[in-house]
């Protein structure tokens, strides 16, 4: 009984590794990791969706990208995880994930200034630099709870918003529809990341990953 309550309380459980018997604190720690995974890829996907149906009309693109938005996100939540308690750790979380992101664009998918100079760079960082830290304070801030809610009525409109290019009957129409409506909700996801980030995590470092 003692043992089982010491790891229980114990602030350094690995998160990758394992044993035949994996305490419970870690078992908790590990499901929660993946779900702030899961969240931050289902804000990437939200936005594939729009551009890989409304603009380049590549459902195989978007299959693709599900499973290497999940390694990415899963490198770079473990990171993230890795510099918890930094100094302005949330700010340095999402420049890091927004050059991360741009590094992707440029090196692997052509999005690059020299390449695509037709690429809004702007647009590109502000995407990666979201949807990242967002999954990962959803499933670690204090004030995750309150927030889903009006998160969920906002994405709600957004898409809604954003769907009405399906219904334009110009595609040329559609295709700057579908190229610019769909990024712009993401400046309003900044809100949300600046109101979980506000309030600190009770979670002692490396304790309960998301």
């Amino acid at each position: 009984m003692a043992n089982a309550t010491q790891n229980l309380k114990d602030p350094e459980l690995p998160l990758f590794g394992g044993s035949q018997s994996v305490p419970l604190a870690q078992a908790i720690t590990r499901r929660k990791f993946f779900a702030g995974v899961l969240w931050s890829e289902l804000f990437a996907l939200w936005l594939e969706f729009f551009y890989k149906f409304g603009v380049t009309h590549n459902p195989k693109g978007f299959a693709i990208a599900i499973p290497l938005y999940f390694f990415f996100l899963w490198g770079l939540h473990a990171l993230f995880a890795t510099l918890e308690g930094m100094s302005r750790h949330r700010l340095v979380c999402t420049i890091i994930g927004g050059l991360a992101g741009l590094a992707v664009e440029w090196f692997l998918v052509g999005n690059s200034p020299w390449r695509n100079p037709k690429a809004l760079q702007s647009a590109q960082f502000l995407f990666h630099a979201v949807y990242p830290v967002l999954g990962y304070l959803l499933v670690r801030a204090p004030e995750a709870r309150t927030v889903r809610r009006p998160l969920l009525l906002y994405m709600t409109i957004a898409s809604i918003v954003s769907a009405l290019g399906f219904a334009m009957e110009n595609p040329n129409w559609g295709k700057l529809w579908f190229i610019f409506l769909p990024i712009l909700p993401f400046l309003g996801l900044l809100y949300f990341v600046y109101r979980l980030a506000g309030s600190q995590t009770t979670v002692p470092r490396n304790a309960e990953l998301h």
